[in-house]
């Protein structure tokens, strides 16, 4: 769920999600400063799977020892999920990130990402 994977699986789904007959979970638009480039968002029904998101995020790190995810993540997540699934759906609205950037919910939290 981290770095390039991660974005081409999101890639993958806005592509899928355009397809007739389909309700989508993601959307582009594009860029506010630079029409070149588009910005991915998901819709609400795209929101609605945080929540699994989190489980499958959590059975990796479980599961696998090279798992990408902070220890102290995962550790956040599970102590208290229904306020972090609230922090995480209201971030990725403001057009935030989960891991990267200053204002992404790691960083706010105070996580370290590597």
């Amino acid at each position: 769920m981290f770095g390039k994977t991660r974005w081409l699986f999101f890639v993958r789904l806005v592509d899928q999600s355009k397809r007739p007959g389909t309700d989508h979970l993601a959307f582009d638009k594009p860029h506010v400063t630079d029409k070149r480039k588009e910005v991915y968002a998901l819709t609400e029904k795209g929101l609605d799977l945080i929540p699994i998101l989190l489980e499958l995020a959590n059975w990796s790190a479980q599961h696998d020892p090279q798992t990408g995810a902070p220890p102290e993540w995962i550790a956040m997540v599970n102590e208290d999920k229904e306020t972090m699934i609230r922090r995480i759906r209201e971030t990725v609205q403001r057009g935030g990130s989960i891991f990267v950037g200053p204002d992404s919910v790691v960083s706010t939290l105070g996580v370290e990402n590597e």
